[in-house]
């Protein structure tokens, strides 16, 4: 009986056949005395005890790699990760042979990002198997581009969302349908949930723009219990936290330095986790037109430095402001340029199903022009005229860019 083609010989010589000499290369590729070619066949002979060991330290680090990927795939990214981290040690040769390969278990401090990260990317995938294909995909490209680490980190890796170029695109152009836009209402303080469905229906919006917070919010309402009601109601959201302000009018005298912005941006990420939106989910910096006119370049400095630190924590960051001052915004570059605007430009006091994002008055059309980056505030109150509906003040806006029910 012939011995199994796996099963480590007594002697390696020339006697063995091509085949069987293949099928022996094939279990022991980590011998080092083995080489292809014409090498092999000159007198190369392997101790029976040395093929097994070495044919059983590659079915065992088969294994542990095995068990490596099962526990992350399993979600065990918590704590330390022992099973992981020891199974790691173990494939790559014990302690010593890791700690020469610079193999470094990740210490508890970046636990939350990794979880953050699992989170991204099984969204990302959720958003694609449930069939999400509105190209391109905006809930899908933001997390996967925050699972990458940013914009730039995505642009590196080769990562572009699809970007729509109309129906009978040519080469390099998808045909996918445009996503549907959102006509959304807007008001500083929630009304009650009953009034706020209505009052959605009689325009027909299916979004609601929230406020989560922020150093300048005066509104009462908005918390995540009232908004998941909502939710459950079937409307979709734009969060929005209201940033440092400056206005002679009301005496406000907000603190415009990237300091702030960071510090701002980090509270912005801490309300959206509050609220129950994870990574991905996009949200708003609220910035007056007199706050830019009084001062423009700490503005500038101030929107950056929230867009940068929005993004690093995974979220999509937008800016609220007129024309004008989120035009001014275009200088900003990299993690600092805002992934969305939302542009407040009225023409009128009610609901018009003709408006589209696509062209906003007084803004230019080359301006953050990809799908899922424009919201268009178009009514209000203004020229002593209010906006309302059923009786209850409020703002009318498009928008192609929406968060889901919070979690």
């Amino acid at each position: 009986m012939s011995p199994h083609p796996c099963a480590p010989p007594r002697q390696v010589s020339a006697a063995y056949t091509q085949d069987g000499v293949r099928s022996i290369l094939r279990c022991v590729s980590g011998v080092p005395e083995i080489k292809q070619g014409t090498a092999f066949y000159s007198s190369v002979t392997i101790a029976e005890e040395e093929i097994a060991a070495r044919f059983e330290h590659i079915q065992a680090q088969q294994k542990l790699l095995t068990d490596s990927i099962l526990h992350i795939l399993e979600g065990r990214l918590a704590g330390d990760m022992p099973h992981a981290a020891a199974d790691m040690v173990a494939l790559l040769g014990g302690e010593e042979e890791a700690s020469r390969l610079e193999f470094e278990p990740r210490l508890h401090k970046h636990f939350e990002q990794l979880e953050g990260q699992r989170e991204l990317l099984t969204n990302a995938a959720r958003y694609i198997l449930e069939g999400h294909w509105t190209d391109p995909m905006p809930h899908a490209a933001a997390c996967v581009t925050a699972l990458l680490g940013g914009e730039e980190a995505a642009v590196k890796a080769g990562f572009q969302p699809r970007q729509y170029a109309g129906a009978g695109a040519g080469a390099g152009g998808s045909t996918l349908p445009r996503q549907r836009t959102h006509g959304m209402l807007d008001r500083n303080s929630a009304p009650e949930l009953e009034m706020a469905v209505a009052a959605a229906q009689d325009v027909g919006a299916s979004a609601w723009c929230v406020y989560i917070g922020g150093p300048w919010y005066k509104g009462t309402g908005w918390t995540p219990d009232y908004v998941k009601r909502l939710g459950d109601r079937g409307f979709v959201f734009l969060p929005t936290y209201v940033g440092q302000q400056l206005s002679v009018q009301h005496d406000w005298h907000g603190t415009l330095t990237a300091d702030q912005g960071r510090t701002d941006g980090a509270e912005a990420v801490q309300i959206m986790a509050r609220f129950g939106w994870s990574a991905g989910a996009p949200v708003c910096l609220d910035v007056e037109r007199e706050t830019y006119d009084l001062n423009p370049s700490g503005t500038v400095a101030y929107v950056g430095a929230w867009t940068e630190t929005v993004r690093r924590a995974g979220y999509r960051p937008g800016v609220y402001s007129n024309a004008d001052p989120i035009a001014a915004m275009a200088v900003l570059s990299g993690e600092k340029r805002p992934d969305f605007v939302w542009v407040a430009s009225w023409i009128g006091h009610g609901v018009d199903t003709s408006i589209k994002t696509t062209s906003i008055q007084h803004f230019h059309d080359g301006l953050w022009s990809a799908e899922r980056c424009r919201a268009w505030q178009y009514a209000g109150a203004f020229n002593g005229q209010v906006c309302q509906v059923r009786g209850m003040d409020v703002d009318i806006s498009i928008t192609d860019v929406v968060a889901g029910r919070p979690h």
